[in-house]
């Protein structure tokens, strides 16, 4: 089964993707609620930090389910971002010594299985795995 949304870059628009999720996944699944955190990271860190000032883009999400896995595929056209290439932080380091940035996507991989990027024909194509079976 596959299911897809679309919205638009814009913060507010959170709240319909975890509706759907709810929707799509069930509401009070533990798979869900990873989703939710996981959308929640990277549609944030699309959207605040992805596209120049003013400027908006749609980003497409597509739920594929089957007996094994559920998988999310983000696509946006967004300036060209691998969120997986970034080194994961060292939680070791005191906070105020350790350099910004990394631990939504470090805290994306723990809740995921597997994780995927490309950039092609001018898009960001980022998918993540949960293993269900």
């Amino acid at each position: 089964m596959q299911q897809s949304l679309s919205i638009n870059s814009e913060i507010q628009e959170l709240q319909r993707v975890f509706e759907w999720l709810d929707q799509v996944l069930g509401a009070q699944g533990p798979v869900t609620q990873d989703f939710k955190v996981v959308c929640d990271e990277l549609l944030s860190n699309i959207i605040h930090y992805g596209l120049d000032d003013n400027s908006h883009c749609v980003i497409e999400l597509a739920l594929s389910i089957d007996h094994s896995a559920v998988q999310l595929h983000i696509i946006d056209q967004a300036r060209p971002f691998n969120p997986l290439a970034r080194t994961t932080p060292d939680l070791e380091i005191p906070v105020d010594e350790r350099d910004i940035g990394g631990l939504g996507i470090a805290l994306t991989c723990s809740l995921t299985d597997d994780q995927h990027y490309r950039y092609e024909d001018g898009r960001n194509y980022l998918t993540v795995i949960k293993k269900t079976g």
